[in-house]
């Protein structure tokens, strides 16, 4: 009898580890997933939305994450606040990821909002959707977190506060806001049907910041001052033409 508990506990601990090494790749490859959608999205909008020079970078701020903060609207307003570039990354329960980019300062007023450079992308597609109805860039309203378009993308507001830190709805319906690229089909482009829940929610705060970058050569380094633990040398630079 004894052998034969140690055998049921020893197969229940290694189900235990299994189940836990699933859990853990799983999440990885969800964050793995999610990283690339930004390095992907970041990379078009340096490419064809913002005239930047080469040497131009994003600094990237997380503002909000529904897995932190909760899929509230109340708390996504709050880490918002009024900041532009904004860049919304959206991931499902059945592993769809896609997103859209704001330029203009977010505003939290009930209604839609205007914004010219704004688009939306997905991670099954390299294609970008380009803005065709400014007016309607995005929508806030009380039932929303907010939506692109009208209903193009859709992020409902959690109510219930057992589920708020764990996941929302979503709810697609292209309608002409945000051009879907020829040769796709708009209901599937950016989730393989209408109705989806959404287990991650991020947003980054895209600061554009320029590197300085120098070019220089040594042409004098000076003896040490003492031969101790702490001594000092002088380098001398010289920019290269």
């Amino acid at each position: 009898f004894f052998f034969f508990s140690s055998r049921r506990r020893h197969t229940r601990c290694r189900e235990v580890s299994w189940a836990r090494r699933c859990v853990q790749e799983t999440e990885n490859t969800y964050n793995g997933n999610l990283q690339k959608l930004r390095e992907d999205a970041l990379s078009n909008i340096k490419r064809q939305f913002i005239k930047v020079k080469k040497t131009t970078y994003f600094n990237q701020t997380l503002l909000y994450s529904g897995v932190r903060d909760g899929f509230t609207k109340e708390k996504f307003e709050e880490k918002v606040g009024a900041n532009a570039s904004l860049l919304i990354l959206i991931g499902t329960q059945d592993f769809s990821y896609f997103g859209g980019f704001l330029n203009t300062a977010y505003n939290k007023t009930l209604g839609s909002h205007i914004d010219d450079k704004a688009f939306t992308f997905s991670r099954n597609n390299s294609a970008l959707c380009k803005i065709l109805n400014p007016a309607l860039a995005y929508d806030v309203n009380a039932t929303k977190i907010m939506s692109f378009g009208l209903d193009d993308i859709v992020i409902y507001n959690q109510t219930n506060t057992t589920y708020a830190n764990i996941y929302t709805s979503g709810f697609i319906k292209p309608n002409g806001t945000y051009k879907i690229p020829d040769g796709y089909d708009p209901n599937i482009f950016y989730h393989n049907g209408t109705n989806f829940n959404i287990t991650s929610l991020e947003v980054y705060w895209l600061k554009k910041e320029n590197q300085i970058i120098l070019f220089l050569s040594l042409i004098h380094i000076s003896e040490p001052t003492r031969p101790l633990y702490i001594s000092y040398a002088v380098f001398c630079l010289k920019k290269k033409k």
